[in-house]
């Protein structure tokens, strides 16, 4: 048996946030949209 591996390449992430009036709303002394942020930016 033989195990060949390939490097990984680079690819694109895209992260599309709703800006839209409900995100606005705030939840626990932040708004929705602050959340969405924070989360997208813990993925990088």
């Amino acid at each position: 048996m033989v195990n060949q591996y390939q490097d990984e390449k680079s690819q694109p992430i895209y992260s599309i946030i709703d800006t839209g009036r409900v995100m606005k709303m705030p939840f626990n002394e932040l708004k929705l949209l602050d959340y969405a942020i924070n989360s997208c930016l813990g993925l990088f």
